[in-house]
């Protein structure tokens, strides 16, 4: 068995638009980077057992991965005093999360070894 605990503190970004071009129509459209604006590295330990063997010793370990980054769009039209037709899309760019490695602390990654299929 394997287990793994990392943490982190990762930063981003957000950018939105909202724009009201009639008072029956509503539109808006944001953008969420990734974290970390790309890769991620969150440092804690490693430990690799098997079950009815005495547990190893803990490793100190970084979890290397990469979040998608998201663009979102919609619309809002109020087709009477008491209702409204809304419409929302949203795009996440998951082949950005193409792979995640578990590496000694510091130590990097060799990504066309580790991906997840």
């Amino acid at each position: 068995m394997r287990f793994a605990s990392v943490s982190g503190i990762e930063v981003g970004a957000a950018l939105g638009v909202y724009w009201e071009p009639t008072p029956t129509l509503k539109l808006g459209a944001s953008y969420t980077s990734q974290p970390n604006f790309g890769s991620m590295r969150m440092s804690g330990t490693f430990q690799f057992y098997q079950p009815g063997q005495p547990a190893p010793p803990q490793t100190k370990a970084d979890l290397i991965e990469s979040y998608p980054d998201i663009i979102r769009a919609g619309a809002a039209w109020r087709i009477a005093p008491q209702a409204e037709l809304r419409f929302d899309v949203s795009w996440q760019r998951w082949s950005q999360f193409a792979n995640q490695c578990v590496v000694t602390s510091g130590a990097s990654c060799n990504r066309d070894q580790n991906k997840l299929r």
